[in-house]
């Protein structure tokens, strides 16, 4: 109810200027409303409202873009968004007013819940008619508004608009499908990623999390309950990939094999696996179980010398295939096993079935007071983090199915457009497992959170399945027209001001917010920062403190990468 409305149903009661209003927070703690306009204009989601503000209340109630408005239908009161303002008839002469038009967007309406409590909710049951009154909202609406008094949600920062509210999100809904923080260079994704995870660890909201760190960004971010984890020589097995990621491998080092090649290739790993599970019987093979059983795919071990050694023996009897096919694909397979690029995943130890501790450790069962896992990638090369994303999304996916906890995992996905690229014609080997879990978010207990500063370079089926974004800062006017293609209507208006964010501060919609709203994340402790961000820090003269040490050695890495494939440990 507007403040003019409820002192008319309190007859025989006046209100002095002062009374009425000193401040918007002394109104707000009344719980009065301050009359801004009426309605003069409905069309769909967009209205137009005169504004009628007592001159002595101007400067103080001039509603600002991005500010929320009530409406007072009678039946309920619409919330909406203020995307324009104007002064479509400006007064000439000094006694003549303007007239002030602001432009809304509806979001949704205040409704009373089964249980009496006040409740906010998207969408509208029925429109604002001509001549309703907008009024501000106070304290108590904006608490509704925001979820602030909900406790099922977890605050990660604090609202942009000056009332000094947290801003919240519905950590169910965000990990009950996918979502994706977006912005240029510079902006904080890395931090607001981070922030968003250390909420749900404080909260104790059950969530399994890896990091995929292609920057070696996230060391610090998690302090003790993260498992920082380096990819070493087998750690990922040649043995633990799928036939295609075993084949995006070769193909990588030693160039495309031929349908002749792969049909071999094929029935050399087959054999490789038989050779040893015959070696291994009591670990592997079950009572019946016949070795003809074994297929290319299953993650049983195998020595990738038995491969090369098979191509050998069958080169003399197997008359299907020409010498040269045999010879070429022996060489295929040497080049990879010599190339230090891919030491990640050929063990000189031969294969140890470590694949149980390799998931446990990779996806904390137990727990162990680490929920979180930092995977560092920064020192690999894009088709080896090809791989591992295909092989680590893939594994995640398996063992939230088997497992059926309702523990939900979630991957975060630093340069998501590099494995889920939007042009069709660079789809990666990991797009189509990515692709997969995407589609099945919800159902599969198993989400994604998208990183990136290229929006546009993103697949569209990964916008399909995206229910929340946090939008921050973006210089393209190309990105920020895609922004608006790709996110639903009611999410323009808060989506406008993506231009003028400041760093650490963000636009929300979707599902995990509860209302499109414009927040800045809470800062992480310097001792939390990510290692970028710890790196822009310089002394107090402007100059970075020179570490002669700390210089020579990563010099030395720079070489040891471009030599070996790996940086020293």
């Amino acid at each position: 109810m507007s403040e003019q409305a409820q002192a008319r149903s309190a007859p025989g009661t006046e209100r002095s200027r002062e009374e009425t209003v000193t401040s918007f927070r002394r109104i707000a703690d009344e719980q009065l409303r301050m009359r801004i306009g009426k309605v003069v204009s409905v069309s769909g989601s967009r209205v137009l409202m005169m504004i009628d503000l007592p001159e002595d209340h101007e400067a103080e109630h001039m509603p600002r873009i991005g500010d929320a408005i009530c409406i007072e239908t009678g039946r309920a009161d619409i919330v909406t968004s203020v995307s324009g303002l104007s002064a479509p008839a400006a007064g000439i002469g000094e006694e003549e007013g303007n007239i002030l038009i602001a432009e809304l967007g509806i979001i949704g309406e205040f409704r009373v819940g089964e249980d009496g409590t006040r409740l906010f909710r998207r969408g509208i049951t029925a429109y604002p008619s001509l001549g309703d009154i907008g009024a501000s909202l106070t304290l108590e609406d904006k608490s509704v508004l925001y979820g602030t008094n909900n406790e099922n949600y977890y605050r990660v920062g604090e609202m942009s608009d000056g009332s000094a509210l947290p801003a919240v999100i519905d950590a169910k809904a965000l990990l009950d499908s996918n979502f994706a923080i977006i912005g240029m260079s510079g902006a904080g994704k890395t931090c607001a990623a981070a922030s968003i995870v250390r909420t749900l660890i404080q909260n104790r909201h059950p969530c399994r999390t890896v990091v995929i760190d292609l920057n070696n960004e996230y060391t610090n971010c998690f302090g003790k309950v993260a498992n920082v984890m380096r990819l070493g020589s087998g750690s990922l097995s040649h043995w633990m990939l799928t036939f295609r990621e075993l084949v995006h491998m070769i193909m990588a080092s030693a160039g495309r094999l031929s349908e002749a090649e792969l049909e071999l290739l094929g029935e050399a790993v087959c054999a490789a696996r038989r050779r040893y599970l015959q070696a291994n019987p009591s670990n592997y093979v079950r009572e019946g179980t016949e070795l003809s059983t074994v297929n290319v795919d299953m993650p049983l071990p195998y020595r990738f010398s038995d491969v090369v050694g098979y191509l050998d023996r069958s080169a003399h009897t197997d008359q299907r295939y020409d010498g040269e096919t045999f010879r070429r694909l022996r060489t295929r397979l040497v080049t990879v096993a010599k190339d230090p690029h891919f030491k990640t995943f050929l063990s000189s130890a031969g294969a140890q079935d470590s694949l149980a501790a390799f998931l446990s450790k990779l996806f904390r069962i137990p727990v162990e007071g680490k929920p979180v896992t930092v995977l560092q990638l920064a020192d690999q090369s894009q088709d080896v983090a090809e791989v591992v994303v295909s092989a680590v999304t893939r594994y995640m996916q398996l063992v939230a199915s088997a497992t059926e906890q309702s523990t939900p995992f979630l991957l975060l996905l630093e340069e998501a457009h590099r494995f889920l690229p939007a042009d069709p014609g660079d789809a990666s080997l990991s797009s189509r497992t990515l692709g997969k879990i995407i589609e099945k978010s919800g159902k599969n207990n198993v989400s994604i959170g998208m990183i990136t500063s290229q929006p546009r370079s993103l697949s569209m089926k990964a916008w399909e399945y995206c229910n929340t974004v946090f939008a921050m800062r973006m210089a393209s006017a190309s990105d920020k027209d895609y922004l608006h293609e790709v996110t639903p209507e009611s999410a323009t208006d808060t989506l406008s001001s993506v231009g003028v964010l400041g760093n650490g501060e963000a636009a929300a919609v979707g599902q995990g917010a509860p209302v499109p709203m414009r927040f800045r994340f809470r800062r992480l402790p310097d001792a939390s920062l990510p290692s970028e961000s710890r790196s822009r820090r310089v002394s107090s003269d402007g100059l970075a403190p020179l570490n002669r040490s700390a210089d020579k050695d990563a010099l030395q890495d720079v070489l040891d990468q471009w030599r070996y494939g790996v940086s020293r440990d």
